[in-house]
């Protein structure tokens, strides 16, 4: 089975919309997908009513931006919700994926989230907006960029008389408005030279626990994954540490294969290449991840996200 559950849309920080993004999976013959977009799962609302096409199975998902407990350190938390998945009947049926049953409790606690998630987002995108006033600011003064606040306010469609957005705050945005003004190459290239954690011009976002997300996620039926632990630039015993406190806290396993990394693990293991967009991360490829699952890790993957528990 190919498979890649760790990608984004325009409904976050990603160049593609949520169909188009269906459609590119579909050609380059996928049959498990994801659509994770940055705490928000508008992307598969909006693809509700849409026919998925054969041989294929789209998985509801999201990616969560937390904070372990051990220490305030950032990741990413992958979450699913297999039992909305949607697609081919005979990939349900098959061997690989017992049946997915649906019923009206799981839905609606599914659609209690993704409204849960939407208030959060409301909420956030008040605090980032200043979060962001303040890093254009700093940016300014660390780097004499010159940057135009209220400019950039309008090309990434952020309203300034309510303080709401049609995108994700984030450094993301910021790196693809440094894009668009030429400032630099691409949106990695932004990160190295402006945003990265090391940055004398870094401000950090508020905090949400890690383990606190893992707790409720599993209270309504969802299953997550630590998203690319590796890239963080932690030592190996922070990480460890981390995962420990997650997986205490019910971490169902780890994004071991990523665009970016082969992270070495033992437990159950996932694949995601974290496509944003040839336009946003023009060195991250669909379906293109550094090693691939093993055939008993893609068992374990499958038995885990669609087994009986």
């Amino acid at each position: 089975m190919k498979l890649d559950l760790h990608m984004h849309t325009t409904c976050s920080d990603g160049d593609t919309s949520p169909l188009d993004l269906l459609h590119m999976c579909r050609d380059v013959g996928l049959n498990l997908i994801s659509i994770t977009d940055h705490d928000t799962l508008d992307a598969y609302l909006q693809l509700f009513s849409e026919p998925i096409p054969t041989n294929m199975l789209l998985m509801p998902g999201v990616e969560l931006t937390v904070c372990s407990d051990v220490d305030g350190s950032k990741h990413h938390l992958l979450v699913y919700f297999p039992l909305l998945t949607r697609g081919d009947q005979a990939l349900i049926n098959n061997n690989l994926i017992n049946k997915i049953q649906l019923n009206q409790q799981y839905t609606q606690q599914f659609l209690n989230y993704a409204n849960y998630l939407s208030v959060q987002r409301i909420q956030q995108l008040t605090a980032n907006y200043y979060w962001a006033q303040n890093y254009f600011q700093k940016l300014n003064e660390v780097y004499s960029l010159n940057l135009d606040f209220i400019d950039f306010c309008s090309v990434s469609k952020i309203n300034i008389i309510n303080k709401t957005s049609e995108n994700v705050i984030g450094r993301p945005l910021i790196a693809k408005y440094l894009t668009m003004k030429g400032i630099v190459a691409n949106s990695s290239d932004a990160f190295k030279k402006y945003l990265s954690d090391s940055s004398p011009a870094y401000q950090a976002l508020p905090k949400t626990s890690l383990e606190d997300n893992i707790k409720q996620v599993k209270k309504i039926g969802g299953v997550c994954f630590l998203a690319h632990p590796g890239i963080w630039g932690y030592t190996e015993e922070q990480v460890q540490k981390h995962i420990k406190s997650a997986l205490e806290a019910g971490l169902d396993g780890i994004e071991k294969y990523h665009s970016q990394q082969t992270y070495d693990c033992e437990g159950v293991v996932s694949r995601g290449s974290d496509f944003h967009g040839l336009s946003v991360k023009a060195d991250t490829f669909l379906n293109v991840t550094k090693g691939n699952l093993t055939e008993t890790e893609e068992k374990a993957l499958i038995d885990r996200l669609f087994g009986q528990k």
